[in-house]
């Protein structure tokens, strides 16, 4: 046990060593995120902004959205159709802690490596139009993974890329791939080998002399790990946005058979702004070991002298106590009564009741006191009586993920009735093109904690007004086409 527990946390302080030097690109998201605001430009030059109202993934691609734009207007984008050239989507908290979450659940190596300061301060999630790498020409929309140092080379998600595998959950859920454009041009995928990235780092980086002089040492190792840093170096290096470099000709003395040099140098001032200021702190005098900052002893007296004081409070207060020992078939006997009509009279008196007859000048109603004779030119309104209830609805279309094997729903739902919604649970079934059914799977909602009568405690419940979000996987069976699907809500309305 000594040796594992050695070895773990040896583990653990190589993963903490490679966060704090190790570069990466930004954390993808798997679905689309959770948002209201978006924005979108069109190849036209147009740019939309707007809400999203519902949206539908489809291998890891935007396939469509729809928003609803500043002037209230509802719009369908569909990315066969060539139109869009970028989406931007605000990011939210709910939408931050889902990629936390996602990058967390990966590994172990994951959760500790992740930079979840990065994620908290993203504000965009980034996705542009960009060539495929396929044989044919076909555009397709990609989440962008190194905003900031995109001036030469993009680097995008790769929706179809393998992952490593890992050991007792330590390590794996790595991406061994990612598609890179470069100044434009047609997308490339960069994988994870060692003699393959080797030939790919030459071909991308050719044209940067400061980054093949580097790495040209036979003591420097091109590892797969450092991409990310490699396409940094380059984007500060060789990048379009260098331009922070100026020229300055140094004179040589007339003795000397050098010609005129002309050296490259960053302006002083600029970095001089960027360094840190460090504020000195004056020695502080520690605390000797054998010291004690505070008298422990008459403390630890005083504590227990107030506990077992408190301890006969709770005695006392329990023992006054009492629960009234009632039966469930005993309250069941109680009868409230149920009447289906409910008249106003012009004195502003209402009346509940059932009716008896009626005829052109009178109403009788049987009431809780007995029967009642009403006056026809009394009665103001006459409306069948119905008791408040609970009324959950979907808010906006749901947000639909598609794989090969499942369909994974996410949206909000809300408590529109005048009365609790108890165990409020959503259901969504796959249909095929002739009305077979495909799949069918349901979640309850997380909503406000309820201590029921028979000693049930649950959290899915939603008080007039409140909303919640669902979000589950329907499996297909037996690898149906799914052509359509239905969502529904259920719920009980416990007193």
């Amino acid at each position: 046990m000594n040796i594992i527990r050695i070895i773990f946390y040896f583990y653990l302080s190589l993963n903490f060593y490679s966060f704090i030097h190790a570069q990466s690109f930004i954390e993808p998201f798997e679905s689309l995120p959770a948002s209201e605001e978006c924005v979108i430009t069109l190849k036209s030059g147009e740019i939309v902004k707007g809400t999203i109202k519902s949206g539908m993934v489809a291998l890891g691609k935007i396939t469509s959205i729809s928003i609803e734009d500043e002037s209230g207007q509802k719009r369908k984008f569909k990315m066969k159709e060539g139109l869009v050239q970028s989406i931007k989507i605000k990011l939210g908290k709910f939408a931050k802690a889902v990629l936390k979450m996602q990058a967390a659940g990966k590994s172990l190596k994951s959760m500790l490596t992740t930079d979840y300061d990065e994620i908290n301060k993203r504000e965009w999630a980034i996705y542009e139009l960009a060539l495929s790498p396929k044989k044919k020409d076909k555009y397709e929309l990609m989440q962008l993974l190194n905003p900031g140092f995109d001036s030469v080379f993009k680097v995008y998600n790769d929706p179809w890329a393998k992952e490593t595998k890992g050991i007792g959950g330590l390590t794996g859920g790595e991406k061994k791939s990612y598609l890179v454009v470069k100044n434009g041009a047609k997308s490339i995928k960069i994988e994870k080998s060692k003699y393959k990235y080797k030939k790919q780092f030459s071909d991308l980086f050719n044209d940067c002399e400061s980054i093949m002089r580097k790495y040209s040492s036979k003591n420097i190792k091109l590892k797969w790990e450092d991409f990310a840093k490699h396409i940094t170096e380059f984007d500060k290096d060789c990048g379009n946005s260098n331009k922070n470099k100026v020229n300055i000709e140094i004179e040589t003395p007339t003795n000397e058979l050098t010609s005129s040099t002309v050296a490259v140098l960053e302006q002083p001032e600029i970095e001089k702004s960027l360094l840190p200021v460090v504020r000195e702190f004056d020695q502080v005098e520690k605390l000797k070991y054998e010291d004690q900052f505070f008298e422990y002893e008459s403390n630890l007296r005083q504590l227990k002298n107030q506990i077992d004081s408190l301890k006969s409070i709770v005695t006392a207060f329990e023992k006054k106590q009492t629960m009234p020992n009632l039966s469930r078939e005993i309250l069941d006997l109680i009868k409230t009564p149920e009447f289906e009509y409910r008249v106003e009279l012009k004195n502003g008196t209402v009346v509940m009741g059932d009716v008896i007859s009626e005829s052109d000048s009178t109403l009788i109603l049987k009431t809780q006191i007995g029967q009642l004779v009403l006056k026809k030119d009394m009665v103001i309104r006459k409306n069948k009586y119905e008791a408040p209830q609970a009324k959950v609805v979907f808010l906006g279309e749901p947000f639909v993920n598609i794989y090969p094997d499942r369909h994974e729903f996410s949206g909000k739902i809300k408590n529109v009735g005048e009365i609790r919604a108890d165990f409020v649970r959503v259901i969504s079934s796959l249909f095929t093109q002739t009305t077979k059914a495909a799949g069918k799977d349901s979640a309850f909602v997380k909503g406000s904690r309820k201590i029921y009568d028979s000693g049930v405690i649950a959290d899915t419940a939603l008080e007039p007004g409140q909303t919640a979000t669902y979000n589950f996987p329907v499996q297909i069976k037996n690898r149906r086409k799914v052509q359509y699907h239905t969502m529904d809500i259920r719920w009980n309305s416990i007193d």
